[in-house]
């Protein structure tokens, strides 16, 4: 019979409990035992001992299903490839309980899988724990009225909520800004279908965006993303003379923007197309003569903000926001920014400021976190790089399963096959017993195991601890 290396030291299942060391230690005296040449009788007790617990190791970790008598069905972790550390405390707790002690802001998360519910509530208590350490949060989401009612029902995060949808104010990432930095906002966010040329012709789309910036800053007025969307970039030149003409503008300012923008004339075409974009999927966002948000000011007072983009695909309005982040951050802003639901294939720019921005954290949600990346194991990869906790539910995808399962890890299994030797000494039969270790390459949590996760169950990894528990929650 084989000892299985789910009982040594460094084994993924450290849930069995505070035996494993003891039976490292077990398995080393053996070894030395073995070596030195000792009694039999010391041998086969010390093996015997090292069986029994080999036996309840080996059941937790064959249990095909999580949810059966080895598993905690009470909320209680059993924690993995550690050896008294915890993410949670050994305590019993409810599922509300499990989800909160494993969601922090103060780390960045990925939270995947599961229904909407389950997400929502990692993603509340994020916002919790963000608003207890007096830091802002951006919430970027795709229409989830369901988390934005439950942090309204949340004393603590109310009075902080600050919604910007069609019900609500609007976004406005230009308010307080100067003409050439609202140009470099939008010239960076416009997608490369409209941008062939970004790097030779971003000079010329600049000078576009500022001129329409200008025309509506020297009014008196504030730039908005509505307003943006209608100008009339083909008709800059009558727009210019009209404005000369009933004194908006002066002579000198007349002369410099109409140069500025016959020297423009090949970008005129590809910024009036996405204007014309941009108006299409800002305007289900819009609520005519709604307050803006005034970001900087929110962020100083520790506000929780919420900005609906509505589509998943809303690569046009999340490219705004991305390249608006981009700004903040360089004003030194500090926010931990969550972003829920996005289509994350089509924003990689999004995904890597927030992966480089070190002083922030942030928090990435969706039901399928891998196909989300558009199911490449190279842009997973590097954006796992960067998580610290990783909150994993029930997928479906076959796929998906496969990458979490190796971006668990793995370990390496031992197993101590004993041998016997039969021979003779004289005419009086002898044997002798030997034990040879053999090693293989296990994965830490199986495929299959995530794959048959129950809607109850969660498995969450800490890349800093190289932890992993596995919960079966309590749902009411």
């Amino acid at each position: 019979m084989g000892l299985t290396g789910n009982i040594l030291d460094g084994d993924p299942f450290g849930g069995v409990g505070t035996a494993i060391n003891l039976t490292t230690k077990m398995l080393g005296g053996i070894i030395k035992i073995c070596q030195a040449g000792a009694d039999r009788a010391e041998i086969a007790r010390m093996k015997k001992e090292c069986e029994a617990v080999s036996r309840n190791a080996r059941a937790v970790l064959c249990t095909p299903n999580f949810h059966h008598s080895n598993f905690s069905t009470n909320g209680r972790l059993q924690l993995f490839a550690g050896e008294q550390q915890y993410l949670l405390p050994e305590k019993t707790y409810s599922d509300e309980q499990v989800i909160e002690n494993a969601s922090r802001s103060s780390m960045n998360m990925v939270v995947s899988g599961g229904s909407r519910l389950l997400r929502n509530e990692a993603l509340s208590f994020v916002c919790k724990d963000a608003c207890a350490r007096r830091i802002p949060v951006i919430l970027v989401h795709c229409g989830n009225h369901e988390l934005i009612r439950k942090l309204r029902n949340i004393p603590s995060i109310a009075s902080k909520l600050v919604i910007a949808d069609k019900d609500g104010y609007t976004y406005n990432p230009f308010l307080g800004l100067r003409a050439n930095e609202i140009s470099e906002i939008v010239v960076e966010a416009i997608p490369d279908r409209y941008n062939t040329y970004r790097n030779a012709q971003n000079h010329f789309m600049a000078m576009l965006v500022t001129i329409i910036a200008e025309l509506v800053l020297t009014q008196g007025k504030s730039l908005t993303i509505p307003v943006l969307a209608v100008s009339p970039i083909k008709d800059l030149p009558n727009v210019l003379d009209k404005k000369k003409n009933d004194g908006s503008i002066d002579h000198y300012q007349h002369a410099q923007l109409t140069a500025d923008y016959m020297a423009c004339q090949s970008e005129v075409h590809r910024l009036s197309g996405y204007l014309q974009e941009l108006k299409r999927k800002s305007a289900p966002l819009y609520t005519k003569g709604a307050r803006a948000v005034d970001m900087n000011r929110e962020l100083a007072k520790n506000s929780i903000i919420a900005l609906n983009v509505g589509d998943s695909l809303n690569d046009i309005y999340l490219g705004l926001i991305t390249e608006h982040l981009r700004y903040l951050y360089t004003q030194n802003a500090r926010a931990v920014v969550i972003v829920d639901g996005v289509n994350l294939s089509s924003q990689e720019k999004l995904v890597t400021l927030l992966a480089q921005h070190e002083e922030c954290n942030f928090a990435l949600s969706n039901d399928d976190i891998y196909t989300s990346l558009g199911a490449d194991k190279k842009k997973f990869e590097s954006a796992m790089g960067h998580v610290a906790r990783a909150v994993f539910f029930k997928h479906s995808s076959l796929g998906t399963v496969k990458q979490l399962s190796e971006y668990l890890g793995t370990y390496e299994k031992i197993e101590y096959l004993q041998g016997f030797t039969q021979g003779t000494t004289g005419l009086i039969p002898t044997g002798q017993k030997s034990w040879t270790p053999h090693k293989t390459t296990e994965p830490r949590i199986r495929q299959e195991d995530l794959a048959n996760m129950t809607d109850s169950q969660v498995c969450v990894y800490d890349s800093s601890t190289n932890q992993i528990c596995f919960a079966d929650m309590q749902i009411h």
